[in-house]
């Protein structure tokens, strides 16, 4: 199993520097890759996505992301990627075409862009089959690993103007241990998992003032179990 990195906070940049990174990265993919690779050897990906729906199914803001993927063993580097998240699949594009393709999930270990690190998590093969297989946002990584499910669905009603639709998305955090995922969502959902730092924890999170409403809960939850791993570490260091 390669080690899974996860993706750091991007340097700003203008949108002028953003456009021509994405060009100069697509252009070295198409040199390095040819025409015959077999990461988009997949069925063609048809984009579903109607005049008449507001929002898109991708991840992020729905445009084109240069990224990573690990891939039947091989690590492919600057290769342009959507992740459609109502489908939860990678699509990608063939070089010097138009068309775009459908990556086959069974192959894919690992994908990343910009400060996401998608980690693919198959039902049966953990002791714990809590949780459906599909990719997994890999938020915190360590002893204790904090993973968030994104997930879209499509909305469709009958409107005063005609059919409506949308794309509303939810999110589902999950600790694991181990091979045993438990879904959270505060800090004594935390705590209580984290038994054996429950107080350190609580005072942690106490003194930061961290807050688990809607709007923060991502944000505090991955900075509550990142100081679980590090007191973890100082532990594993000290002995």
């Amino acid at each position: 199993m390669p080690t899974i990195p996860v993706f750091g906070q991007a340097s700003p940049q203008d949108s002028a520097s953003l456009t021509a990174a994405v060009t100069t990265a697509s252009k070295q993919y198409a040199q390095a890759m040819g025409p015959n690779t077999l990461l988009t050897n997949g069925p063609e990906y048809i984009d579903y996505k109607l005049p008449y729906m507001k929002g898109h199914q991708f991840f992020g803001d729905g445009s084109q992301q240069i990224g990573a993927v690990y891939f039947d063993g091989v690590l492919y580097k600057d290769v342009p990627l959507w992740y459609d998240i109502k489908l939860d699949q990678v699509v990608s594009q063939v070089v010097a075409s138009p068309l775009k393709v459908r990556l086959v999930s069974e192959k894919i270990t690992y994908f990343a862009f910009g400060e996401h690190t998608f980690t693919r998590i198959v039902t049966g093969s953990v002791a714990d089959n809590s949780v459906p297989t599909g990719f997994y946002d890999l938020l915190v990584d360590g002893r204790a690993r904090l993973l968030a499910k994104r997930v879209k669905v499509l909305h469709t009603k009958a409107g005063p103007n005609g059919i409506e639709g949308s794309f509303p998305e939810a999110v589902t955090y999950f600790l694991q241990q181990e091979n045993r995922f438990y879904p959270v969502s505060s800090k004594n959902g935390v705590a209580k998992l984290l038994s054996d730092k429950k107080s350190e924890l609580e005072a942690y999170a106490r003194q930061h003032k961290l807050k688990f409403n809607k709007a923060s809960r991502e944000t505090s939850l991955a900075e509550l179990v990142t100081y679980y791993n590090s007191v973890q570490g100082q532990l594993s260091q000290s002995k």
